[in-house]
């Protein structure tokens, strides 16, 4: 029988192996690796810090103040949904911390929406969604139009001012006039 003649060395390790890597075949092994893995999404938080966000609301402090306070109470629920970063912006926008809100000054410059999109966009990896906190007193130009058209996300513009709306017109007198 030329089965039981014995074999050389390198045909035998050879077998062993097809034999060998048969039997891995026949226990099918998966690959560990189906675990979850999640992340969040980028959110630019873009705070006006212009000369208007220095005017005191109805409740007698700076739209800026209000604003930080506001993101500052909302910290925890905003980092349970996403990774966020924060922008100060003015003539561009620079990064700054959540520790630095408190410390944020408004400047000479108004908002310049474009140039803040364009160094939030030069700054890191592109935003899922933006966030811009302002009174809306930013000229106007069409800057706004050539940042959204270059964010190419959704921009949310939350309203930094009064709570209350003061009546622009008022009546002084139910007398009518006379010529």
């Amino acid at each position: 029988w030329p089965v039981l003649r014995p074999l050389p060395p390198v045909l035998r390790l050879s077998r062993a192996a097809v034999l060998l890597l048969l039997a891995v075949c026949l226990l099918k092994p998966a690959l560990d690796r189906m675990d979850s893995r999640s992340f969040k999404p980028r959110l630019t938080v873009l705070i006006d810090i212009g000369p208007s966000m220095q005017a005191g609301d109805d409740q007698g402090s700076p739209r800026l103040a209000r604003a930080a306070r506001w993101l500052k109470a909302r910290r925890r629920a905003i980092e349970a949904f996403s990774e966020p970063v924060l922008y100060a912006g003015s003539t561009g926008a620079r990064r700054i911390a959540w520790e630095e809100l408190d410390a944020l000054k408004t400047t000479p410059a108004s908002l310049d929406p474009a140039a803040s999109a364009a160094e939030i966009l030069d700054d890191g990896p592109p935003p899922s969604r933006v966030w811009l906190l302002s009174d809306g007193a930013f000229g106007g130009d069409d800057s706004l139009d050539r940042a959204l058209e270059r964010l190419k996300v959704p921009v949310d513009a939350l309203g930094v001012g009064p709570l209350k709306v003061k009546p622009a017109r008022r009546l002084i007198s139910r007398k009518p006039l006379r010529p």
